[in-house]
């Protein structure tokens, strides 16, 4: 449930304020500790409640910051969603492999920081415990792009008999795990099947690290060197670093007949700067829609 924009603003400057500060630096003292193997009995006096502390703390922060972001303010939510990426990480990383618990809270943590646009982050974190839970596995394999993976765990979710647990547990990480199959499902199914119309549709089209725009949008003629389809009418701009890795196979971008933009950038850098570039401007209606618009006004 979408928390009220203003109440979770202010729940962000709560976690923000000194006394949490304290806590969260507690928390990253102890992460950098176990990072460097020094022995448990030599860590300073931390609060004895440290880790329940902070990892209530990261949920509050993700649950204020999903709402942030929902009602239309990413950078303050992005923000959010990386510090209580963090928080997790830092509280349940030491502890993912031996612990169940720990790992399911890394696991929030991955999709986090994939949701963030820290994604170099969120493919360390969902290495260290996919192989604790099949939801993991999916999310892990989806995050990679490794599609031969992703679907050899989505079969064994989504065609298998329903599943009759005992435990009231295992009935619960059982919906879990079908209800992140299906979810992904769904994304990866528009991946691979989405058609051309869509982008004729389009304007403007924008590609985030994707590695051959041509290919995604034309499925090109491999053999021949160019596109299997007609050219399309939108401008596209693609953004990303990825490209510098496909320079050898690139179809060629001739189909693009309106313009095409490559902008090799982090791509969270690249999207934040055209954000605050053009979120301030008033942009006038299509025709069409200026119309609609008026119609509903009289």
């Amino acid at each position: 449930m979408t928390i009220p924009l203003q109440l979770a603003q202010a729940a962000l400057a709560e976690y923000g304020a000194q006394r949490t500060a304290k806590l969260f630096a507690q928390a990253q003292a102890k992460h950098v500790l176990h990072e460097v193997e020094e022995l448990p009995e030599n860590f300073p006096a931390f609060d004895p409640a440290l880790d329940d502390k902070v990892t209530f703390a990261a949920y509050g922060i993700l649950a204020a910051a999903c709402s942030v972001v929902e009602q239309g303010d990413r950078n303050q939510g992005v923000s959010g969603l990386e510090r209580a990426a963090s928080l997790l990480q830092y509280v349940h990383g030491p502890h993912a492999i031996a612990s169940r618990e720990s790992a399911f809270h890394v696991f929030i943590a991955a999709m986090a920081f994939f949701a963030a646009g820290q994604y170099s982050r969120a493919f360390v974190a969902i290495r260290g415990v996919e192989q604790h839970t099949l939801a993991a596995q999916i999310v892990g394999a989806f995050l990679r792009k490794d599609a031969s993976t992703l679907i050899d765990r989505l079969n064994q979710v989504l065609l298998r008999e329903s599943a009759i647990e005992d435990e009231q547990l295992e009935l619960n990480e059982w919906a879990i795990t079908v209800a992140v199959a299906r979810a992904v499902a769904i994304v990866s199914d528009f991946t691979l099947t989405g058609t051309a119309e869509a982008f004729d549709r389009a304007d403007l089209v924008i590609f985030v690290d994707v590695r051959d725009p041509a290919w995604a949008v034309n499925r090109g003629n491999v053999r021949e060197r160019r596109p299997a389809q007609t050219a399309m009418e939108a401008a596209f701009v693609t953004i990303g670093v990825s490209p510098l890795m496909a320079r050898h196979n690139m179809i060629t971008e001739a189909g693009f007949v309106n313009g095409y933009l490559e902008i090799i950038s982090e791509p969270e850098l690249a999207l934040s700067a055209l954000d605050n570039m053009f979120s301030g401007a008033d942009r006038p209606l299509r025709p069409r829609l200026a119309d609609l618009r008026a119609k509903q006004h009289v």
